[in-house]
């Protein structure tokens, strides 16, 4: 006995029969839904009518969009896909766009983890609000920021470190860009390790002012700095630093002796004022406000009694230190090769530094007052400069603290330091550093 009714869905009918049949004198009922989808007649059967009739709906959507694979999917397909449908119940998420995002968050964690990392993201989202922010707004925003806050030189630097990162990243959210692509970014670039070192340290702080402002979670630029190689330290010798002082113009003698003989940058040096040294020549140490020193730190300088005559000799009645068409930053960096153009001696990176470090640590033999006056630490001096001192003699050192202003203009030749001309006013080996001496 059959009793036939039709499923009208998506413009498709469907019939579905009910049937009763006896098997070992027990009467059993079902329901057949007739399927011709494929040109001959299929028959599927199924215990309850609603069953029946959801069949019949998926048969005519299957027949009205054309998907008649899906008729060919088994039992325990169709369970699953029921399943997920009753998962999304009450979600305004349909089920394709619901594994889309399933799929996107397996690719980065665990499908165990999602739920988890989720929990993660939803807590640390009521404390920080996330607000986008592409890397190229961000960067000349930051740019404006920090320009009052570093010096002209540091400036420019920042300016390209960060217009290279720009144009890398650029199109991208702050908080979007990865560890691993900051690190694949400045392996292309075959930077330094210096450099690179250099340039992370900005990321980092780029990153930083980002999180502060909402515009990222977490900082990628974290990341563990490369190696420095313990490059060599070039000084001059004591006949090499005469020569060149001796033959700057005497406007820039106050400069130079300065820089020779006390552990002033030649940075901080361009900072001060004649009037500052003025009263370091009287109190015997020149004081550098924190907001002159590149560390940030104040520090007191002792003049040395070469320097005391050397800048009482050529320094100006007032006005900076260092004359005005000398003291802009390209400039500053043009002196000492305008030294070594002038006296014949081959430029030293550093030299002026590396020599009244590297003699005074020799000429003292304490490395604690060394880095006090150098504004620098114990790992520095250590890394840097106690070896080359160990190499030059205590007589080396003791007639670099001597060597004084010379009462004729004439230059010392290149050669052997203790072939060069002396003056009344050399003072001989035994003159001493002032700030040794106490």
């Amino acid at each position: 006995m059959a009793a036939k009714s039709l499923v009208h869905h998506s413009g498709v009918n469907i019939s579905v029969r009910k049937l009763t049949y006896r098997k070992d004198d027990t009467r059993y009922t079902c329901y057949e839904v007739l399927d011709y989808s494929s040109g001959r007649r299929v028959r599927h059967q199924r215990p309850t009518l609603e069953e029946a009739r959801a069949k019949a709906r998926e048969v005519a959507e299957c027949l009205a969009t054309g998907k008649r694979e899906v008729l060919e999917w088994d039992d325990r397909q169709r369970a699953e896909i029921r399943q997920a449908l009753r998962y999304l119940e009450g979600s305004e998420t349909e089920i394709d766009r619901a594994c889309a995002i399933f799929t996107s968050a397996a690719k980065l964690v665990s499908a165990d983890e999602i739920v988890a990392a989720c929990r993660a993201w939803h807590e640390n989202r009521q404390k920080k609000r996330l607000v986008p922010k592409l890397v190229s707004d961000a960067v000349p925003e930051f740019l404006k920021r920090r320009d009052q806050k570093v010096s002209a030189r540091r400036y420019r630097t920042d300016q390209c470190y960060l217009g290279i990162f720009q144009k890398q990243f650029g199109s991208h959210f702050l908080h979007e860009v990865t560890t691993l692509e900051i690190k694949d970014w400045v392996t292309t670039r075959r930077w330094s390790p210096k450099t690179t070192n250099d340039a992370i340290g900005l990321v980092r702080l780029l990153y930083r002012d980002a999180i502060e402002r909402d515009h990222a979670v977490e900082n990628p630029a974290i990341i563990k700095r490369e190696k420095l190689g313990t490059g060599d330290v070039g000084i001059f010798t004591p006949g090499e630093a005469r020569r060149i002082l001796n033959a700057v113009e005497d406007r820039l003698k106050p400069f130079f002796a300065l820089t020779f003989f006390s552990g002033l940058r030649k940075e901080e040096a361009s900072r001060l004022s004649v009037a500052q040294v003025r009263d370091g020549l009287k109190s015997g140490s020149i004081f550098l406000a924190a907001s002159l020193a590149k560390t940030n730190r104040s520090r007191n300088v002792p003049v040395c009694e070469n320097a005391k005559a050397w800048l009482e000799r050529y320094l100006p009645a007032s006005g900076p230190l260092l004359p005005g068409d000398w003291s802009c930053m390209s400039r500053l960096d043009e002196l000492p090769g305008y030294a070594a153009r002038k006296s014949g001696v081959p430029q030293v990176r550093n030299g002026v530094r590396h020599s009244f470090a590297t003699y005074f640590l020799r000429f003292s033999g304490d490395p604690a007052e060394t880095v006090k006056q150098m504004g620098n630490s114990l790992a520095q001096l250590d890394r840097h400069y106690n070896s080359r001192a160990e190499s030059v003699t205590k007589e080396a050192a003791q007639e670099y603290f001597s060597i004084m202003p010379s009462l004729s203009a004439k230059i010392i030749p290149l050669g052997d330091s203790s072939t060069a001309l002396k003056t009344p006013d050399d003072g001989g080996a035994d003159r001493r550093c002032k700030s040794t001496e106490q």
